[in-house]
């Protein structure tokens, strides 16, 4: 915990959580092969205990800074979804020693936590991939090269301006509370605009038939 608050303020939350979480995972996969319990204090004690304090330690200041009016909420938020994990890990990872012995439990718990990660990454990434498609299907393929990159202008534009409001709101509030609020309210908005393209797309391709 005192190492990841030191390096979460030198080098930022990015860095850290992702060094965090490689050592964590890696620490659990390497428990799993160790034949002393030298070694298992080493890979399991200090190597994943190490990446643990890291992630959660830089997650929690990090999330108590988005939220400077509501430090206390927002710490026991995190800090409750960070204990619901005792809850829902030790029934699994007793079956799965039950099942196997305690080696493989910790291969097979530190695969799980990476292919979290992964799945994560695919959700946040996989929409990209609906706009290809989406472009060809309603403009045709003949012009899809052209047609993609005037699509992706909103994509762009968002990446310039998301940041820039979240700048200029933290340099007005000094918290980044309306900045989330204010994204909240644009993805609620895509949400109903996708029901009424879809509503309408139905009914001129019902009108056509």
């Amino acid at each position: 915990m005192i190492s990841g608050g030191f390096f979460n303020d030198k080098f930022g939350p990015k860095a850290v959580i992702f060094t965090g979480g490689l050592m964590f995972g890696l620490g659990l996969i390497a428990s799993g092969f160790v034949h002393s319990v030298g070694m298992l204090i080493l890979t399991y004690g200090i190597m994943s205990g190490l990446g643990l304090g890291m992630a959660y330690g830089s997650t929690i200041s990090t999330a108590v800074k988005f939220f400077q009016d509501k430090r206390g909420l927002i710490g026991g938020i995190t800090t409750g979804i960070y204990g619901l994990s005792s809850v829902i890990l030790p029934p699994v990872i007793t079956a799965i020693v039950a099942a196997t012995d305690v080696t493989m439990a910790f291969k097979i718990i530190g695969a799980l936590f990476y292919l979290g990660i992964a799945v994560v990454g695919i959700c946040f990434g996989s929409f990209m991939g609906v706009f290809p498609g989406f472009t060809v299907d309603r403009f045709g393929a003949k012009n899809n090269s052209v047609n993609y990159g005037i699509m992706f202008i909103g994509f762009a534009l968002a990446g310039y301006f998301g940041p820039s409001v979240m700048r200029s709101i933290f340099a007005a509030d000094g918290a980044y509370q309306r900045a989330f609020l204010i994204a909240l309210v644009f993805d609620i908005a895509g949400i109903i605009l996708t029901f009424i393209y879809r509503l309408v797309l139905n009914k001129t391709e019902g009108g056509n038939h």
